[in-house]
């Protein structure tokens, strides 16, 4: 710590209270302190939480979201640790925040894709594909295996037609992956029709009526 303070021309005890999250240091010397110190490698313990991206502030936090919001506040509590909670479009608080690492619930935006060019933290990203080149890990619920079963359960009951609901962007990694599954399963039954995939929320957040 005495290094690292000796290097940016500040005091040891200034550079103390900016690593212990002390709101006595102002935002911009907090923020060119924490940098300077995931630079250089120097391990952050005081007072040190994990932060979790939230997608977006605008967006709230509902369904799967919800749900594992609870379970990591579960588990931080379990492991005694702080948690803090980020909103993606306010991603640059961690600039002054000690933070032991990052936990990001977004799938829409690849934030492991630019993770790594600006933050020298762990980074574990919940559904979304993995990115070793950055150094992000990945965790994702089995899309494809929990579609293969639904189908195969479908069929097994004697359906003959059957369609999917899916919601948010086709094109996003969850919808893509369940929407292909779904249309090889019923390929590899044969002789099972099945309905055009239906996005069941439109523009503005409103539901469609399903047929």
């Amino acid at each position: 710590m005495s290094s690292l303070a000796k290097s940016l021309g500040i005091s040891q005890s200034t550079v103390s209270r900016a690593l212990s999250n002390s709101r006595e240091i102002s935002r911009e010397t907090r923020s060119r302190i924490i940098g300077a110190a995931r630079k250089a490698g120097v391990s952050i313990t005081q007072r040190a939480s994990v932060s979790v991206l939230l997608p977006v502030s605008s967006m709230g936090i509902v369904g799967s979201n919800s749900y594992m919001v609870t379970e990591l506040m579960n588990e931080s509590e379990r492991r005694g640790k702080l948690i803090d909670f980020i909103p993606l479009d306010h991603i640059e608080i961690l600039n002054e925040r000690t933070t032991e690492g990052v936990i990001s619930l977004d799938f829409l935006y690849n934030v492991s894709k630019v993770f790594g060019h600006k933050w020298n933290l762990p980074l574990v990203c919940i559904n979304e594909h993995s990115n070793l080149l950055e150094q992000a890990y990945s965790v994702s619920s089995n899309e494809q295996k929990a579609m293969r079963d639904t189908v195969d359960y479908l069929v097994g009951l004697g359906h003959q037609r059957i369609g999917l609901l899916y919601m948010g962007d086709a094109k996003v990694f969850i919808s893509k992956l369940r929407i292909e599954t779904f249309q090889q399963q019923l390929t590899k039954h044969g002789g099972i029709s099945f309905v055009e995939p239906m996005n069941y929320m439109g523009k503005n957040g409103i539901y469609l009526p399903c047929r």
